[in-house]
Order: structure tokens, then sequence, then C-alpha cells
């Protein structure tokens, strides 16, 4: 079969599918038909239709036009005539699509009802479209001679409750049924069921207080089924809010024909239930946006720590890049005392008495800068580590080394660094290398600020004793054109940068590992002058 043709057979398949449960849900919520016409207190076909028009656009307007036309055909036998029940069926067909596509293109809902603001477009809407069909049917009756006047009231009230509630109950469940419909797997049903089923003996209990001691007249205890359905909405959300609201539904359907309610009573109880069904809806769809933004926010989170984390090691590749030049050198000297080692116990050894004492002096000494060279190897490979290398840091050497990275670079922009270091600072407890980025980071962007103001400057890198002698007090000064105030207020937050390529995570960087450190840094001050950075850190 060509692929048009299947599509065609699909959709034919569907539609007829779709007619036969519009007649089963009309024939089964046929209670309580005002003057036999299809005007009834509880209609959740309508539901149904509408949320599969809202979902697919209004190819589904069709199904729900033959729906009520062959409804009036099976259910009630044609008893309004062949052209009234046409007429009926277009307008109940045509009001709930163009409130479909008007919450469709006009309002953009999203149909998986994600949002508070998606279920309120799908209720208005919906119960706009269900206010003009409730009036424009008892008007039509009334035209043909089947109604009084004095019917309109009785009957466009009681029309506007059923296709409300039918609304209300049935549009949400169908909208995240569907958007559910790959979840829902055999281990997930069962996780569920334990809860399902108090809050249906809870539902069960309340109902049945509800009816045994209401009369034909009154409802007084209904407020007692708001109490599961919204520990549902509050405990599952969204979801838990539409299954128990379907679940009280059905149960007070049934249980309203079992003990024989009137009409007038049966509207009353579902006048109710739209009450109970819009404040059950909102509270379920707070409770899972809050979920939702919940869990957003903890995704955002761990994104922004693995970005942090990794901007951490690639700096620190960084940094062993423009330590390469030193290292090399560092290097090089144990190696070369090595080879010269080697080569005078070779001779020594070659020689006609050779000695031996010396010999081992020798090779001691060779097996010492070895070590020595393999120390440093080690240390880099320590520092490109990702956990923190917890051990006692000398504050001088620590400044020493980053005056050592930045020195070529200063010097190609005629920026002139100075080191101020209070004598006798007791050593931190730290990561060395973590801290060295750190302060590296803070003297390059005075060096960057320096050079896109293109001037000559100075950078004054210090350490001293804070105003808590337990605290080591570290600033960086310059006096370059200093940071926009609407760049400086946001500072050491993630993405904020005033640079042309910058990523804007090197303080947010700074700032979480002083913060690990248990120090804090700032923005001491900033203008046309210059601008200084200070952080603190705990010796201990």
């Amino acid at each position: 079969m060509a692929p048009g043709y299947a599509r065609a057979a699909e959709c034919m398949a569907t539609g007829c599918a779709l007619v036969l449960i519009w007649v089963l849900l009309d024939w089964a919520s046929f209670i309580h038909s005002y003057k036999g016409s299809s005007i009834t207190p509880w209609d959740p076909g309508v539901g149904l239709l509408y949320a599969l028009i809202v979902r697919g656009g209004m190819v589904y307007g069709l199904p729900m036009f033959v729906g009520a036309v062959c409804a009036e055909f099976f259910v009630r036998n044609a008893t309004l005539g062949v052209l009234v029940t046409l007429v009926t069926g277009a307008i109940i067909a045509s009001a709930y699509t163009t409130a479909a596509l008007l919450a469709r293109h006009h309002f953009g809902i999203d149909a998986e009802l994600t949002r508070l603001r998606d279920i309120v477009i799908l209720i208005l809407t919906g119960v706009s479209a269900a206010l003009i069909v409730a009036i424009a049917a008892p008007l039509l009756l009334i035209v043909d001679g089947r109604f009084n006047v004095s019917d309109f009231l009785p009957s466009t009230l009681r029309g506007f409750v059923g296709d409300a509630i039918g609304l209300a109950v049935v549009s949400p469940l169908t909208l995240r049924l569907w958007c559910l419909r790959h979840q829902l797997t055999a281990a997930r049903i069962r996780s569920v069921l334990p809860a399902a089923a108090v809050y249906v003996l809870l539902i069960a209990a309340g109902l049945w207080v509800i009816l045994s001691t209401s009369s034909q007249h009154g409802s007084d205890f209904f407020y007692l089924l708001f109490l599961p359905v919204i520990i549902a909405a509050v405990q599952q959300g969204f979801d838990g809010a539409c299954l128990s609201l379907l679940v009280t539904q059905i149960g007070l359907v049934l249980a309203l024909q079992r003990y024989s309610f009137d009409a007038k009573t049966f509207t009353e109880f579902q006048t109710l239930m739209f009450a109970l069904t819009a404040t059950a809806l909102s509270v379920g769809a707070v409770v899972s946006e809050r979920e939702q933004a919940r869990r957003a926010f903890r995704d955002a989170e761990e994104r922004l720590k693995r970005k942090e984390a990794d901007a951490i090691r690639a700096g620190r590749f960084n940094l062993v890049s423009a330590m390469a030049s030193a290292l090399a050198h560092e290097i090089n000297q144990p190696i070369t005392a090595a080879r010269a080692l080697a080569r005078s116990v070779q001779h020594i050894l070659r020689g006609a008495a050779p000695d031996l004492p010396r010999a081992d002096h020798n090779l001691t000494t060779l097996v010492g800068q070895i070590d020595a060279a393999g120390n440093i190897v080690r240390s880099i490979r320590e520092f490109l580590q990702r956990g923190p290398l917890m051990s006692a840091v000398d504050v001088g050497a620590l400044l020493q080394d980053v005056l050592v990275l930045v020195g070529p670079e200063a010097a190609a922009a005629q920026v002139r660094v100075e080191l101020a270091v209070e004598d006798n600072l007791p050593p931190l407890r730290g990561d060395r290398g973590q801290l060295e980025q750190v302060v590296l980071n803070l003297v390059r962007n005075s060096i960057d600020a320096i050079v896109i103001a293109r001037r000559v400057g100075h950078v004054r890198l210090a350490a001293q004793r804070s105003n808590r002698p337990s605290d080591l007090l570290i600033s960086v000064g310059d006096d370059g054109p200093g940071v926009a105030a609407d760049i400086a207020a946001h500072l050491f937050e993630p993405l904020t940068t005033s640079k042309r390529d910058g990523l804007g995570l090197g303080l947010s960087i700074c700032e979480s590992i002083v913060a690990a450190h248990g120090g804090r840094i700032w923005l001491q001050e900033t203008g046309i002058d210059g601008t200084e950075f200070r952080m603190t850190l705990p010796f201990k």
C-alpha cells in the first residue's frame, strides 16, 4: 500500500475510533438530560476531543462534529430532528475548535502543560467555548419550538456546568497522558500504586460521608473531598491532581446515580466539583512548576561546577605552559650535573688504578641529582591533579613565582610589577597551585586592563597580615582605567567579563577557590585612577 493511502487509512481509523468513543461517553454520561436533549451536567467527551484539538489541530474538530451527530441518533434516537441535530453538532464543533486554535496559535499554549499559564489558557478558552455552546444550544431549541423561554436559564446552567467540568477534568488528564505515554512503564506504575490506593480510599471515604449525610437539597460536607485531592496535588504535582480529580469525578457521578439524586442536586454537586477542580489544578501546577524550577537550578548548578572544575584544570595547564621555560632550566641543572658525574665515574673506572671511594661518592651525588629532577616532574604531575593538594605554602615564595611567570608578559606590555611582602609571615595551609592561579589571574587582569587603556603602568602586589592576625591579606592594585560600574556590580558572577574574548569565568573561579580555602575576595576600589582587588586567607 502506498504511503499516502496508508496515512489516509490510519486517519480514517483514528477518526472512527474517536467517534465511537464520543458516542460511548455520551451514552455513559446521559444523566439528567434536560427535556431529552443533549444538555446534561456531565459531558466528558467534550473534554477528550477538546484536548486532542489543542494537541493536534483542527483536524480533530471533524470527529467532534460527527460524534455529536451520531450520539444524537444512536443514544437519543434523533429526537431533535436531522436539521437541529446537524446545527447542534456544528455549533459544538466550531466553538471548541475555534477556542482550541486560539489557545494554540494566539495564546501559544504548551500542550504538555508544564506551566500554570498553560493550565489557565486551557481552562479559560475551553470554558469560554462551553459558555457559547451553553447559550447557543438552548436558543436553537427555543427557536425550533422544543424549549420555552423559561427553559433558557436552567438549560444553559446545566449545559455549561456539564461541559465545563468535562473540560476541566478530562482535558488536562488527556494531554498529560499523551505527554507521558512513553514513561508509563510497569515499574513506574507499580511505584505509585500504594499512594494511589491511599488517595482512592480517602476519596471513597469522603464520598460516603457526603452522600450519607446529604439530602436532596444540600451538600454541606463536600469540602471533605478537598483534603485527599489537594494532598495528591501537593505530593504528586499536576499529574497527581489530574488523576485524583478523575477518580473523584467518576466516584461522585456513580454515587449520585446510585442514590438517585435529582437534576438540581446533581448540578449543584458538579458546580462544587468544578471549584475543587480549579483549585487542585492550580495547586498541582504551581507545585510541578516549582519542582521543575528546582531541577533546572540544580542542573545549572551542576553544569556550572563542572565548567568551573574544567576551567580550573585548563588554567593549570595554561599555568604549566607558562612555567615551561623556568621548569626547563630547573630540570636542566640536575640533568647536566648527573651527566657530568656519570662521565666522571666512567673516567675513574677506566683508569689504571680506579679511585673507588671517589667513584662511589660521585654515584651517590648522581642519584641525588636524578631524584631532584624526578621531584620536579612529580610536582608538576601533582599540580595537574583535580583534587586539592593541601600543604604548607610559603607566601613569599608563592608570590615570587607569580612574578617569574608574569615577568615576560609584563615586560612585553611595558608594565612594571612591584612586590611587597611583610616579613615573617607564617605559612598558609592550602593548595599552592590553586592559590597561585588566583593571584596570577588577578595580576594578569591588571596587566590586561593597562594594555587596553594603551598606557604605561604598574601593578602592585602586596601581602601582609590583615586586621585579624589569623588572616593573610593579599592585594593586587593597578593604575588602569578601572572597572565599569555595571560590570563591577556583578564582577564575581559567572559569565561576567569586560574582555571581548573572555568567558567571564576567571573571577568566579577565583572566588570559588578562595572560598574553598576559608577566605574571601572582593573589589576594594575602582575608578579612573586604578583598581584594587583584595583577598583574605586564614593561615591555618
